[in-house]
C-alpha cells in the first residue's frame, strides 16, 4: 500500500504515529531538556503555520487532500505540547525555562 493514498492513514496509524512523536520528545527531554524546549518551540510553530496555510488554501480553492493529513499535522502540534506537560509534571520544573 502506498503512503498517499486514501486508506494509508487509519485511525490506528494516527495512534501510532502520535505514540511514536511523544516518545522520541520524552526521550529528547529526558536526555537534553533546554535543546527540547526549543525544539518543541519550533515544531510547533511550524506544524501550526503549516496547517493554518493548509486550511486556508483549502478554504480557498478545495483540493483532494485526505482528511487523515489535517489529523497528522494536529498531532504534530499536539504530541510536543504533552511531551512537554508531562516533563514538566514529573520534572517540577516551570514551563518556560530558558
Amino acid at each position: 500500500m502506498k503512503i498517499l493514498e486514501e486508506g494509508f492513514f487509519t485511525n490506528k496509524r494516527l495512534l501510532e504515529l502520535f505514540l511514536i512523536e511523544v516518545i522520541i520528545y520524552l526521550a529528547l527531554w529526558f536526555y537534553y531538556p533546554f535543546l527540547a524546549q526549543i525544539l518543541s518551540m519550533i515544531a510547533i510553530s511550524i506544524c501550526t503555520g503549516i496547517l493554518l496555510i493548509s486550511l486556508i488554501s483549502e478554504l480557498l480553492e478545495p483540493s483532494k487532500i485526505p482528511s487523515a493529513y489535517y489529523k497528522a499535522m494536529f498531532l504534530g502540534i499536539i504530541s510536543p505540547i504533552i511531551a512537554w506537560g508531562i516533563m514538566t509534571l514529573i520534572g517540577g520544573e516551570s514551563f518556560l525555562s530558558l
